[in-house]
């Protein structure tokens, strides 16, 4: 069983820039960033192209991780000071 990691932290793994990632799966750069900054969830076929690349299963890449870090520093942002 492979752990369950960010895409952040297999591009990392692999030693893989955004824009390398982004090549190797065919989509964009721009969805590799939004992906990872959890702006936008990934359509299946993206997350299938990406998963290819460093050939692991779909459930090996928490493909949620950058929805709940930014959520988590929005909060820490907006929290308010006593």
């Amino acid at each position: 069983m492979t752990d369950k990691r960010s895409l952040w932290e297999w591009r990392a793994t692999r030693r893989l820039s955004r824009r390398a990632l982004a090549l190797l799966a065919e989509v964009s750069e721009g969805t590799v960033e939004s992906i990872e900054n959890g702006r936008h969830p990934p359509s299946l076929k993206t997350m299938r192209r990406i998963a290819d690349v460093f050939d692991v299963g779909l459930d090996a890449i928490d493909w949620e991780a950058g929805k709940r870090e930014r959520e988590e520093r929005d909060a820490k942002t907006l929290a308010p000071v006593a």
